[in-house]
């Protein structure tokens, strides 16, 4: 199955889309290629911080003139479309960036005083991105979003992923697609947060982190809360703080991005 995203327009959540879907099918145990056809531009790399296997050089050719042969006589720059290759007197100047590769100048060249070089114009790196089940895919996700500054939305059981997803990107936001992971365990909270196991029980105590049943021998978690464990663990280093200090910061975001929220869902019924 080939899946396309596509727009005429910059800023569409392309790249956004694309690599969540990636790496959601890689989760559930699919082998994915992921294409990123922006000749200018790639940028998925930067997304799935991929492990570079090899790398190869590319070429174009690009005219190399044969000073003893050429006779100066003009017929190369006169063929050329694109001004890559122009003559003053004897001397031939050639502009490898105007260049086209198109061969003309080397095939009509009287004296056969032109041949064609390889020119390196880049590199492509052949790259993997290793994904061990849902773990990796969770912590893949929350790294993402927490990395943009924003938080991934927890869909509703059934909900449609992609419609859902179009809504909120429409309206600015981000969609981490957490939907397709039911749950994260204690242990798996603990190893993507890298905090100490007794500061995270802190925060469960102090109502920053939920777990499904507190009561339960052995936690669970929803998905959206591995996103502020990682926040939380960002907190604690950047500002130093206790864990009630973090728990106070986090209930703060909280509010910061309902009201956010809300505001985007105003502007987007608004037009």
């Amino acid at each position: 199955m080939r899946i396309a995203f596509a727009s005429g327009k910059g800023g569409t959540g392309k790249t956004t889309m694309a690599t969540n879907f990636a790496a959601l099918l890689a989760g559930r145990g699919v082998a994915v290629r992921l294409l990123d056809a922006d000749v200018e531009e790639p940028d998925c790399h930067l997304f799935l911080h991929p492990r570079v296997e090899r790398t190869e050089p590319v070429h174009v050719l690009i005219p190399e003139v044969d000073e003893a042969a050429c006779t100066g006589c003009g017929v190369c720059s006169e063929v050329c479309a694109f001004k890559a290759i122009t003559v003053i007197g004897t001397t031939v100047l050639i502009f490898p960036e105007l260049c086209h590769s198109c061969g003309a100048c080397a095939l009509l060249c009287p004296e056969k005083a032109i041949r064609e070089v390889g020119r390196e114009t880049g590199r492509v790196e052949h790259a993997t991105v290793a994904l061990e089940g849902d773990a990796g895919l969770l912590t893949l996700l929350a790294e993402l979003a927490t990395d943009l500054g924003a938080q991934p939305v927890q869909l509703p059981p059934g909900g449609k992923a992609a419609y859902h997803a179009a809504a909120v990107l429409s309206a600015g936001g981000f969609v981490g697609l957490l939907d397709a992971i039911a749950e994260v365990s204690w242990t798996e909270l603990v190893a993507a947060a890298g905090l100490p196991e007794d500061e995270l029980r802190e925060l469960v105590r102090y109502g920053a982190l939920v777990p499904r049943d507190p009561e339960a021998p052995t936690w669970t978690f929803e998905a959206r809360w591995l996103v502020v464990a990682k926040a939380a663990s960002r907190i604690r280093r950047d500002f130093e703080l206790d864990p009630y200090g973090v728990s106070v910061v986090l209930s703060y975001l909280e509010r910061i991005e309902r009201l956010e929220t809300e505001i985007r869902a105003l502007h987007a019924r608004l037009g």
